[in-house]
């Protein structure tokens, strides 16, 4: 069954996928990055989340590689699939920690969003 495109041009549907689309690669490899070099109020904040300060780098390093598939064109929805995974642990950790969820679900939404309107044809896998 065709996609229908309701709305805006193809390809102002495109530019604003390719915006949110950047805005959570950015924030997502900018949180990568914090927890790559472990950065002491990283680490910190994770460790009071529950992990152990040895965690903070492979969790950086698995988020570094999840975003890095999303970044790249070829791999944009395997990637979408990884971040959300990963952010599906946030979410699982922050209900354990009895703190506000809701931030992992926004950028997860963003990141599925910006990918589906750069490619309509994902709306028929859904």
């Amino acid at each position: 069954m065709p996609v229908r495109r309701v709305g805006m041009k193809a390809s102002k549907r495109v530019w604003v996928g390719r915006i949110l689309s950047g805005l959570a690669v950015a924030f997502l490899l900018f949180d990568a990055a914090m927890k790559v070099i472990a950065i002491a109020p990283v680490v910190e904040a994770t460790t009071q989340l529950g992990y152990s300060a040895s965690d903070v780098r492979p969790i950086g390093i698995v988020l570094l590689l999840a975003t890095l598939l999303l970044a790249l064109t070829r791999t944009a929805v395997l990637g979408a699939v990884f971040v959300t995974a990963y952010l599906g642990g946030a979410v699982a950790t922050m209900v354990h920690e009895g703190r506000p969820m809701y931030f992992p679900i926004v950028i997860a939404a963003i990141v599925w969003i910006g990918l589906v309107l750069r490619r309509p044809q994902l709306l028929e896998v859904f």
